[in-house]
């Protein structure tokens, strides 16, 4: 019985370990002013979606990225490690951060298999198309 609470400790600890060193490199700001989450989480969506135009607001802190995502009436907003997604009309249909998940690559695909869902379904197409 105490062997298998230590094992289970000790797996928790280095789960957590390596966890943190995935989250460390997504979070560390490259010379285009982008965490490599932000770059991976763009080049995710443009994979889907078409490419997006990003405008850089907030402050120097806390900067945001925000994009209306192609083929879909919705906004994302990605902070360092955290994203949303809403639609053009406030409705907020996906918002995650950095401890929902536990690498950066989970939360890419979250974010990713949200937008294709969304693209797919008729809720979220163009207003002019309708």
């Amino acid at each position: 019985m105490f062997t298998r609470i230590a094992r289970w400790l000790r797996d928790r600890r280095n789960a957590k370990t390596e966890s943190e060193a995935a989250w460390r490199a997504a979070i560390a700001t490259g010379p285009d002013g982008l965490t490599g989450f932000e770059r991976d989480a763009i080049a995710a969506i443009e994979a889907i979606a078409g490419r997006l135009s990003c405008e850089r607001s907030g402050r120097n802190d806390q900067p945001t990225l925000s994009a209306r995502v192609p083929k879909c009436d919705l906004v994302l907003t990605l902070w360092g490690e955290d994203a949303q997604l809403q639609s053009v009309h406030g409705k907020i249909i996906y918002r995650r951060e950095r401890w929902d998940f536990v690498t950066p690559q989970e939360s890419i695909r979250e974010l990713a298999k949200t937008v294709a869902s969304a693209i797919e379904s008729s809720e979220y197409v163009y207003s002019a198309r309708l």
